[in-house]
């Protein structure tokens, strides 16, 4: 960026203490993050190595971004200092600088300390599918073992959890709550505070409960979302041509719902009295005023009946002695429950070592071992501490408890800067834990000593009309318990930061909402369309409208002016491409307008793809009619599909290999055709019970040159590509230990 703000500014100069930046989308914190890693390097007064410090990135392709745009600013000062050393000497240094994901440099650690786990230096980290493998085995065995016990606490498990036929539902219940400590910093710990939670010695109320307060907190703020949404409806209905006959009963459910906050210290029964209390009448119905304004004051009002039925069947069902006797009679099905999940743990260990394997979360946590002596930095964290001047962290929103345990002891109590936005934490499925980054925020604020925090809030990505249509969503979407559980408020929202020569600019540039409505056709040649395809031509038509129709003009960053949209300028972005893209792609083609999915379901589908999947299929076992039909009409054999059914016919009794077996016979090109693939298949498959899969796969692209012929077809390289990519696999799948 040419000009920074004085946020920006802030974060790239500060030293001396640990910054927290919260920086909403487009507001350049990956450009702030090289400048600020620019800046270190060529301090003037006290200059930072590249190599002096870490950087976390969350993904290898931003840890690759990362690199190349430090490499690329650092070459540029070059260019303007040709004799400068120093640089030199950072360019060089930079391919081996700690620019890398988390657990790149967990497994760095391991292999450099690995004499500190007892591990094998040679250990590997397996892929997904062979640990989801060895975890099956295990479960098994651990189940199995416990069959044969039969205790009543894990017959009640079995029985509770699992499915109708089967134990699934208890292993994905073993697989969930390990997975969920093993994001914990000392999973079994956790487990600990878990058996404790339901120890109810000397605990004769659901006041004395652990989680009594989360519990009352979540009911207080159902509350007060019912009660902010029945105080709009209110002040709608006290407009002048607003529905004012609703005021009394709005006022008395109110009332109603108040009632929550003054019980809320006088015990469970009474709470939930109130709670169950809330009860909303009919409407009183009387002629004249604005219908609109009658609807609006109703649709809060849903809204406010629906937080409350959700409220009372979450919280309200049972009553304190009903409470109290449930968690008493669940306790030793969650003690066994515990009891599986730490036999897991040490099950699927000893499953790993003896394979010499490790996963993902054996980075972490091994890491954290390396780091960790007792509660204390070990020697190998004050290493790192000596030898990073600082930790710089991307995308913090997404750091779960482990991570933020071992940045924790390889920083000083004032070098570390992290970057992210926790509107945008998307990995909760991964076990991310935004909570993080919102207490590392409210500690800053609380204590300006210990670190400080810093919003860069413009956007220079889109223009005002795009920012205001959105930050007017996220009004509405996100509050305390709404969406990520984050109050948008002022600070949050995006400003517009970038500045458009608006001559020649499209005219009014706003957001349009187009509503299709599923149940009407507007025409014949839309009747048969499913809504996907429907939904797609309404995109395409836009498209062409903005392109063809002289309807959008875009800045153009190299020309320095404004110039006609492309196709090119525009792009469709879908919540999901399965099943959808492939969708849009058919319909644009139809319409004439050129478009490009990226998905990844479509390689196995790809045509060069599938013939060589079912190639091996018939090499493995040639007695499977699908596969082996599909190879004879491929190029590998080459038969139409009239010789397909002459083959059919040389022996229709029995199946399809007997029948390939006997038009070998014949004295004519089929047989001919046949002849010279039973020979070829014949060696393939000696090949496949002596070598590997990639030889096999290999070889089959020498000795029939289908790596050559695909490339020859439209789209040569992409299909060459795709068959690399399968070799790939069969490599990776030759690895690993199944």
């Amino acid at each position: 960026m040419s000009q920074w703000t004085t946020s920006q500014l802030r974060a790239i100069s500060a030293r001396g203490s640990n910054l927290l930046v919260s920086a909403g989308a487009g507001a350049g914190k990956t450009a702030v993050l090289v400048e600020r890693i620019i800046g270190l390097v060529l301090d003037s007064e006290n200059p930072v190595g590249v190599d002096r410090l870490l950087v976390v990135t969350f993904t290898n392709a931003a840890a690759a971004e990362m690199r190349e745009r430090i490499g690329a600013t650092l070459v540029a000062r070059l260019k303007e200092d040709p004799a400068n050393s120093y640089l030199l000497r950072q360019i060089a240094l930079l391919g081996k600088a700690s620019i890398t994901t988390l657990h790149s440099f967990c497994l760095e650690l391991m292999r450099q300390h690995f004499y500190h786990l007892s591990l094998d230096p040679s250990f590997r980290v397996s892929d997904e599918i062979e640990s989801d493998l060895i975890r099956a085995d295990v479960l098994e065995s651990l189940l199995e073992k416990h069959y044969f016990v039969l205790d009543e606490a894990f017959c009640a498990l079995i029985e509770g959890f699992g499915g109708r036929n089967d134990d699934r539902g208890v292993q994905q219940l073993i697989l969930t709550i390990a997975a969920y400590a093993l994001s914990q910093p000392r999973p079994r710990a956790w487990l600990l505070e878990v058996r404790q939670k339901f120890d109810l010695t000397d605990k004769h109320s659901v006041c004395q409960l652990p989680w009594y307060d989360e519990v009352l907190a979540e009911i207080t703020q159902a509350a007060e979302d019912a009660r902010s949404y029945l105080q709009k409806a209110q002040s709608v209905a006290l407009l002048p041509a607003g529905p004012g006959h609703y005021g009394p009963v709005l006022a008395g459910e109110l009332l109603s719902i108040d009632r929550i906050a003054l019980v809320s210290t006088d015990g469970w029964d009474d709470l939930r009295e109130a709670v169950l209390g809330i009860d909303f009448v009919r409407l009183p119905t009387k002629k004249g005023g604005d219908t609109a304004l009658r609807d609006v004051a109703k649709l809060y009002r849903d809204k406010a009946k629906k937080a409350v039925k959700s409220l009372q069947e979450t919280y309200a069902g049972q009553s304190e002695e009903q409470v109290l006797a449930g968690l008493v009679a669940a306790a030793p099905q969650v003690q066994k429950l515990c009891d599986l999940v730490e036999e897991y743990f040490d099950l699927y260990a000893k499953a790993k070592l003896a394979k010499g394997l490790v996963d993902f979360a054996d980075l972490e946590h091994m890491a954290l071992a390396i780091l960790d002596d007792e509660g204390e930095p070990s020697a190998v964290a004050l290493e790192l501490r000596e030898k990073y001047a600082e930790v710089l962290v991307d995308e913090y929103q997404d750091i779960n408890g482990v991570q933020e345990c071992i940045l924790g002891l390889i920083s000083r109590g004032n070098n570390r800067f992290m970057v992210g936005d926790i509107k945008q934490s998307i990995y909760g499925f991964r076990l991310a834990e935004p909570g993080v980054f919102r207490a590392k925020e409210e500690a800053f604020l609380e204590k300006p000593e210990i670190g400080e925090c810093i919003h860069l809030s413009e956007n220079f990505r889109s223009r005002p009309a795009v920012l205001c249509a959105v930050n007017y969503l996220f009004r509405q979407l996100m509050s305390g318990r709404g969406v990520g559980a984050v109050d948008y408020g002022e600070k949050a929202e995006l400003c517009p930061g970038a500045v458009y020569p608006e001559h020649q600019a499209t005219a009014s540039p706003h957001v349009e909402l187009a509503l299709l409505d599923r149940r009407v056709v507007d025409n014949e040649e839309e009747a048969d369309l499913d809504v996907t395809a429907r939904e797609a031509r309404v995109v395409a038509k836009k498209v062409l409208e903005l392109v063809q129709g002289g309807a959008l003009n875009v800045w153009d960053k190299v020309l320095k002016c404004y110039r006609p949209a492309q196709y090119r300028d525009i792009v469709v972005l879908l919540r999901a491409t399965s099943n959808r893209a492939d969708t849009f792609i058919d319909v644009f083609t139809q319409l004439s307008v050129p478009a490009y999915a990226d998905t990844n379901s479509g390689y196995f589908e790809a045509i060069e793809i599938m013939n060589m999947l079912n190639l091996l299929r018939v090499i493995d076992n040639p007695r499977q009619d699908i596969p082996l039909t599909g190879v004879l009409r491929s190029p590998f054999v080459s038969l139409s599909g009239e010789e397909l059914a002459e083959v059919r016919m040389a022996e229709p009794r029995l199946g399809y290999w007997d029948a390939v077996l006997a038009a070998s016979q014949l004295e004519n090109d089929i047989g001919y055709k046949l002849i010279a693939f039973l020979t070829q298949l014949n060696s393939w498959r000696k090949l496949a019970r002596r070598g590997g899969l990639p030889e096999l796969v290999w070889q089959i692209y020498e000795d029939t040159g289908y790596y050559l012929y695909v490339g020859a077809l439209p789209g040569g390289l992409a299909r060459q590509a795709n068959l690399r990519a399968l070799y790939d696999r069969a490599c990776q799948y030759e690895s690993t230990s199944f």
